[in-house]
């Protein structure tokens, strides 16, 4: 399915039932990355899936400049599907994002869960990143 986002058509899914739980995928990665776990962790939740602006079959209406372009973009995925409030996940770069939007949209967050990132980018990941990208192109 798709929301249309005020920087983005963003893909999403949706599977389950349950409190919900959003998981952010990481750099240059889909949604998909979360199949062999999302269908366990729909028994017990409603996993809100989604691919990071840019990135799969969400596409960008202007790319993303900051962590907090991704955390609106989640935020108002959250609106479309009338979701007030959420536990989030994310894994790298979206673990970063889960931080921004926990920060940010504190009442948007119930738990937090941050899997293998860092709290902010360093000159040796913003390299990293950007060479990331440059291959990915």
């Amino acid at each position: 399915m798709f929301a249309e986002l005020t920087d983005v058509r963003c893909y999403y899914r949706v599977l389950g039932s349950g409190d919900p739980l959003v998981l952010i995928p990481g750099l240059g990665a889909t949604s998909a990355l979360w199949d062999s776990v999302a269908t366990e962790l729909a028994r017990s939740f409603c996993v809100i899936l989604a691919d990071n602006r840019g990135v799969g079959q969400s596409i960008p209406k202007r790319p993303p400049r900051t962590l907090e372009d991704f955390s609106v973009d989640l935020v108002e995925l959250m609106d479309h599907l009338q979701i007030a409030r959420a536990h989030v996940m994310g894994l790298s770069l979206g673990g970063m994002i889960a931080y921004q939007l926990a920060s940010d949209h504190p009442s948007r967050v119930d738990r937090l869960v941050l899997v293998s990132c860092t709290h902010r980018f360093s000159p040796y990941l913003r390299e990293m990143a950007r060479l990331l990208g440059h291959a990915l192109r």
